[in-house]
């Protein structure tokens, strides 16, 4: 028997160190607050610590195994596009052979989540210098990358407002002399931010510097206005504001607005102010103004004095206004105002005063309420016009023409009783005669009959209402028809074709149709009725076959030509017809004289 003895303790010792430093390695890799992995040649993960557990998600034994390139790993760059596989940093430190530092990356977990990483990669090697594994350092960067995106974000929105706001920002020293200029200078001054950076002062563009004498009192000044000269020669006013600063190595931050556009607002409004209150006093029109809902009414001076009230006697409450108002006025003006304060609608009424010295008046009175989008409050304005000349005139008018109609119908009925005995008793060719006067006696009562129409029409106020003009215009031509059953009188009118008219508006297009049938040459006369409608409008058209209506006619009715001695016209109908359309808001217009055309 051979017994061989050996001693190892020395290899036992080196095993221990060897252990105990592994062990110390483990922990360390274990403990390490940077998340840490161990990569296979393949790219397989084999190891990994306690911090990329947390960082990933996921438990170690999980991780473990998983290939670096995990397709539930979505890794991505900056702008959300997936990396490619041999781009990653594993891929090319094991290219390379070199360690890679640094590589940033997004990570889109399995919860959706996606987490920025600094990735380090670095191949550790055999003591005979082959790749046996890769280490890989991971650090969270998702709060670094939030906050460089937030400043990113925010420095672009600054650089974005400071290139397109229309204010113009300098920076300057003490002495006036600039540190910065915005790039967006030339939007008031035509001249580029290297252009002002060469002048010698901040006074030499802006003309003078406010900073110097206003400083003393203060670290800002505020709004001084100055007037300055752009490169091609412009005047601009503009409102200057210099703060105390300390940023860009200067001490002035000059904030200049272009308020030029402003100022003729404010001189064109000046203008029409003067112009209106010109307007206002060469019509003797006064102006008032009541808050709704409070005593308290407001009266001009010219006001004052259409009622007879030296300036500032007027009491300034309701009651005494409807004080002035005739007895017998009063319910009228009453419920007008009701009616606006109720519907909204403006009101325009004539009434009568008596003014403080008991001379009684006639007042034009308009107003209309308006309401205050803030508070919701309302205000009723509006404008006194003295038109008691006007009335007088109409009353005149009125009285006039009751008395000579009076007069020409009596009288022309006396002619055509005679003549009528002539033409029963009496032979040809006196008979026909007679029978000439009755007709031309029809026609002047006729005549006086439209001038009545007339007289009522243009001594009242307005009167305009909602109608039914298909309605209107059905009835105007059954009228028609059965008075004249030769004449064949054709309509088209679609149903609901409406419109804000003059009541009288059937009185319009009863003229037309019956001028289009009593002056037809044609033994059997045709005209038609047609009505179009659109949302803004609705279209009466009158066509016929007749010769038309002369052309001097129509010029002296639409103004066209003035009305001279010699004109007679034709008669009273057209002109009724004008005027009411022209009180409907609306327009008479005739085609040519061709059969079928529109008038």
């Amino acid at each position: 028997m051979v017994v061989t003895a050996r001693d190892v303790s020395g290899r036992k010792q080196i095993e221990r160190a060897l252990s105990t430093e592994h062990q110390f390695v483990q922990h360390l890799f274990d403990t390490s607050p940077v998340a840490k992995t161990v990569l296979d040649t393949d790219g397989t993960i084999v190891q990994a610590n306690k911090r990329a557990e947390e960082l990933l998600g996921l438990p170690r034994s999980e991780i473990a195994g998983r290939a670096y390139d995990e397709t539930d790993w979505n890794i991505v760059d900056e702008d959300g596009t997936p990396i490619p596989s041999e781009d990653l940093p594993f891929s090319v430190a094991m290219r390379t052979g070199e360690a890679v530092f640094g590589s940033e990356l997004g990570v889109e977990g399995p919860d959706g989540e996606t987490v920025w990483l600094s990735v380090n990669v670095a191949p550790t090697r055999s003591t005979e210098g082959d790749v046996e594994f890769a280490v890989a350092s991971m650090a969270d960067i998702s709060e670094q990358k939030r906050l460089q995106r937030e400043l990113e974000q925010s420095e672009e929105l600054h650089r974005t407002t400071l290139n397109n706001i229309t204010d113009t920002v300098f920076i300057t020293d003490d002495d006036g002399r600039f540190t910065y200029v915005c790039p967006n200078v030339h939007y008031i001054f035509e001249y580029s931010a290297a252009e002002v950076e060469a002048m010698d002062s901040v006074a030499e563009i802006l003309g003078s510097d406010p900073a110097p004498d206003e400083f003393g009192h203060g670290d800002v000044v505020e709004n001084v206005e100055l007037v300055v000269t752009d490169a091609d020669g412009t005047d601009h006013t503009v409102l200057v504001t210099v703060t105390s600063v300390a940023i860009q190595n200067g001490s002035r931050l000059y904030s200049i607005r272009d308020v030029t556009q402003r100022v003729q607002y404010e001189r064109a409004l000046q203008e029409t102010h003067a112009s209106r209150t010109f307007a206002l006093e060469a019509a003797d029109a006064g102006i008032w103004e009541w808050t709704v809902g409070e005593k308290d009414v407001h009266w001009d001076s010219t006001c004052e004095r259409l009622f007879g009230l030296e300036r500032g006697a007027f009491e300034g409450t309701v009651d005494a206004f409807m004080g002035y108002v005739h007895p017998d006025d009063r319910a009228e003006v009453q419920a007008a105002i009701q009616t606006t304060l109720e519907e909204g609608r403006p009101f325009a009424m004539t009434y009568r005063i008596v003014r403080a010295d008991g001379v009684e008046r006639w007042i034009d009175g308009r107003g209309t309420v308006r309401t205050d989008d803030e508070d919701g409050g309302r205000t009723m304005i509006g404008v006194s016009i003295d038109v008691t000349a006007r009335e007088e005139r109409i009353q005149q008018l009125r009285v006039l023409d009751t008395v000579l109609r009076h007069n020409f119908h009596n009288d022309m009925n006396v002619i055509r009783g005679y003549a009528e005995t002539v033409s029963e008793e009496a032979p040809d060719p006196f008979s026909a005669y007679a029978d000439r006067v009755i007709a031309q006696c029809d026609h002047l009562l006729d005549v006086t009959d439209k001038e009545k129409a007339i007289t009522e029409l243009l001594s009242s106020e307005p009167m305009r209402e909602r109608i039914d003009l298909s309605e209107a215009a059905h009835d105007v031509v059954e009228r028609a028809r059965k008075r004249h059953p030769h004449a064949i009188i054709e309509i088209d009118a679609p149903a609901g074709a409406t419109a804000v008219v003059s009541h009288t508006i059937d009185e319009a297009l009863t003229e037309l149709v019956e001028n289009a049938v009593e002056h037809s040459d044609r033994e059997t006369p045709t005209i038609s009725v047609e009505l179009t409608a659109d949302p803004d409008a609705v279209e009466v058209a009158v066509r016929d076959d007749g010769p038309g209506i002369p052309e001097i006619e129509r010029e002296v009715v639409l103004g066209d030509r003035p009305i001279e001695p010699l004109y007679h016209g034709s008669g009273l109908g057209l002109w009724l017809a004008t005027w009411i359309v022209s009180r409907s808001n609306g327009t008479l217009s005739f085609g040519s004289n061709d059969p079928g055309e529109a008038w």
